[in-house]
């Protein structure tokens, strides 16, 4: 018993390192759920899942269905202690669900910062994508994103706007809300000191342009490794083929070019020229045409904190500027940049 009422672990744990066990069990719970909510009219007594008050202690964000926020009186039908028992299996399984992905994402958090002494000592730029802010979080990707999509399945099989599917709502939101709020706390210092030290050694105009390249490549980097967590894996096997495809198509092109071009072709691809990006760039397009789950409002509203950044140096710059000619160069390479 936990706080006066019982929460039934086993069976749930028992399947939890069973994709195909531990959906099973979901379905029937969720049927129970579904079944003496609705019609037995279970969810009149205790209140829908996801109603309860919600606590930082209990649940993280979860619901609370305690027989104390709605007694259970003798008069009441046995269908309605029944969709209590099967809220607190429901429970019991989300439990599983939120220690796999968000407790794991906050330990993992937790460890990077201890171990890079974040936020107090920034890192390196050039040293930033090799570091354990995404090394370590990359480790956790692929389990996170399994788990994900399992709670992202049972909601697009129940309907949004069923009994059972708001539990796993507010599981997904918790799981964005943790990961952005991590993700946030472990790059802002990182960011802030980049754009400092790019002020102080090229000034305002070539901070602007040299930051604004530094936080469309992170922004972008930002975007593929929320999608190894909260994307769509069938989306993404299917870009994985066109993307194949786009990569030989290129590679036949390219090695057509350097025979009919020689050495100055050679030269061409040493020098690393912007035409040699566009298949990338079209490639990036491409894959996030495929999957909108970066268009996500808590991971698109960290991204816009992340990037306030630029406007807090230049705002502070623009300030003690007084040569009309650099404001119009900063809006000039703003609008380049776009």
């Amino acid at each position: 018993k936990e706080g006066g009422r019982v929460v039934v672990r086993g069976i749930a744990k028992l399947h939890v390192d069973n994709d195909e066990e531990f959906v099973r069990v979901l379905e029937e719970i969720d049927e129970a759920v579904e079944f003496f909510g609705e019609d037995g009219g279970g969810a009149e007594v205790f209140g829908r899942p996801g109603s309860g008050g919600s606590s930082s202690n209990n649940r993280r964000g979860g619901r609370e269905r305690t027989a104390s926020q709605q007694p259970f009186q003798a008069t009441a039908s046995g269908s309605a202690e029944y969709y209590r028992r099967a809220c607190a299996l429901q429970d019991a399984a989300l439990e599983l669900l939120r220690v796999g992905v968000a407790d794991r994402i906050s330990q993992t958090s937790s460890q990077i910062q201890d171990a890079l002494k974040l936020p107090k000592v920034p890192i390196a730029a050039d040293k930033l994508e090799a570091s354990l802010v995404y090394t370590r979080f990359h480790g956790i990707s692929r389990r996170s994103n399994a788990l994900i999509n399992i709670a992202r399945k049972r909601v697009e099989t129940l309907g949004s706007g069923s009994l059972a599917a708001s539990s796993y709502e507010d599981f997904l939101t918790l799981c964005r809300n943790t990961y952005c709020g991590a993700r946030e706390t472990l790059l802002t210092t990182t960011i802030r000191s980049h754009m400092d030290i790019l002020k102080e050694r090229h000034g305002l105009v070539g901070m602007t342009r040299l930051a604004s390249v530094f936080l469309i490549r992170l922004c972008t980097v930002e975007t593929a490794l929320y999608l190894d967590f909260f994307g769509d894996p069938d989306k993404r096997r299917q870009t994985t083929k066109k993307v194949k495809g786009a990569t030989s198509d290129g590679d036949d092109e390219k090695e057509a070019e350097e025979n009919e071009g020689g050495d100055d072709a050679s030269a061409f691809k040493r020098l690393g020229s912007s035409s040699s990006h566009q298949p990338g760039t079209a490639i990036a397009s491409q894959i996030l045409s495929e999957d909108a789950t970066y268009r996500d409002a808590e991971f698109q509203s960290m991204l816009g904190s992340l990037c306030s950044a630029l406007h807090r140096t230049i705002r502070r710059g623009l300030v003690s500027v007084l040569d009309l000619d650099v404001l119009c160069q900063v809006v000039s390479v703003l609008r380049e940049e776009r």
